[in-house]
């Protein structure tokens, strides 16, 4: 009786062994099949603002700077300044030997006199003889004379009084005087040296009106316009500034085909310096409170654009409308998205709608 029992169970445990081995060869296993994808694949759909923006460079040059030159030759007694003062208008600079010009103003002042008494000695021989002539005792002739004399003395004081104005001209002109408020950036005379006329004595600029030479593109000078707003920044400094478009060169260079902007930048505050390199930007167009992606997401050209939005690990094709790009950060605002998204980068080619995905760390 026990053997058939044991019979029994070894044939029992055969049949399960049996079983179990065909449901084993029969049987596909349950498994994932997900693509998966890491944090760098995909793009969130965020809500912000966007600009389409021009980046240039240049640098900040003084809008008012100018060279003072001498107007006559003279010795430099004695020089005032010295290079990276601040001076005031008409404070004086240098002043210059004045010994011989001088001279030439005591010369000239006794000219005047001397053209002086002639004119009232011929005045008075008119008003004497316009008597005689009246009666008929002098002829016509000599009474025009008289006249012309009378002129000529008059016209002679007119020119020594125009020689004297010019004497006294290059006499004050022996002291140096700044022509505005501004900084002495540069001075090329000592005492001792001889002032030639014409010669550059001092460099000047004034630091509270500053101003930006910029290059622009062909393809974006259509869109720039005269007082609209420019935002830059310079070295060394987080902080950023802004000006105003003053003016447009109207020609383009030959080899760039690129037109200057000029920016005026208000320094009253002497917040910059003159000489700093800038870097800036022009916006053109700006949209805000709008769902914003990074163009590397869309997939498409034109009306054909598209996205890859991961929606329950499932890829679903959306069409995404470009509205407006920012070139330099690459972001763009975007229609046919919603804020929050999981948009798969264009990058990610093996991969299409319909597909099973999630990202894994």
């Amino acid at each position: 009786m026990k053997k058939i029992i044991f019979g029994l169970i070894a044939g029992l445990l055969v049949a399960i062994f049996i079983i179990n081995s065909y449901k084993t060869k029969h049987t596909a296993p349950v498994t994932d099949n997900a693509i998966l994808l890491s944090n760098a694949d995909v793009a969130i759909v965020k809500l912000g603002a966007v600009d389409n923006a021009i980046a240039f460079t240049g640098d900040l040059s003084p809008l008012n700077q100018s060279v003072i030159s001498s107007e006559v030759d003279a010795v430099v007694k004695q020089v005032m300044v010295q290079e990276g003062q601040f001076v005031n208008r008409g404070q004086v600079l240098a002043v210059l030997d004045d010994t011989d010009l001088r001279q030439a103003v005591s010369q000239q002042q006794a000219v005047l006199s001397s053209a002086k008494a002639r004119f009232e000695l011929d005045k008075n021989k008119l008003e004497k003889q316009k008597g005689l002539f009246d009666q008929g005792f002098i002829s016509k002739l000599a009474y025009d004379e008289l006249q012309t004399n009378y002129h000529a003395s008059q016209e002679l004081i007119n020119q020594q009084q125009a020689s004297l104005e010019r004497a006294k001209k290059l006499l004050s002109d022996t002291k140096i005087r700044a022509p505005f408020t501004g900084y002495i950036y540069q001075k090329n005379i000592d005492n001792g040296q001889l002032a030639a006329k014409n010669g550059k004595l001092f460099s000047i600029a004034s630091l509270d009106k500053l101003q930006i030479k910029a290059a622009i593109p062909s393809d974006y000078i259509s869109q720039v316009r005269v007082g609209q707003m420019v935002s830059f920044g310079v070295e060394t400094r987080t902080a950023s500034f802004s000006g105003k478009i003053s003016r447009i060169n109207p020609v383009a260079e030959l080899g760039t085909r690129s037109y200057y902007i000029y920016v005026d930048f208000d320094n009253k505050e002497a917040k910059l310096k003159a000489g700093q390199f800038i870097k800036g930007s022009i916006t053109l167009a700006r949209i805000s409170n709008t769902p914003l992606i990074t163009r590397d997401a869309i997939r498409g050209v034109g009306d054909n654009s598209y996205v890859l939005v991961l929606v329950n690990n499932v890829v679903v094709k959306k069409p995404a409308k470009i509205l407006l790009t920012n070139k330099l950060t690459n972001m763009a605002a975007v229609s046919g998205v919603n804020v929050g998204d999981v948009v798969l980068l264009a990058a990610v080619l093996t991969i299409k709608p319909g597909d099973r995905a999630k990202i894994v760390n």
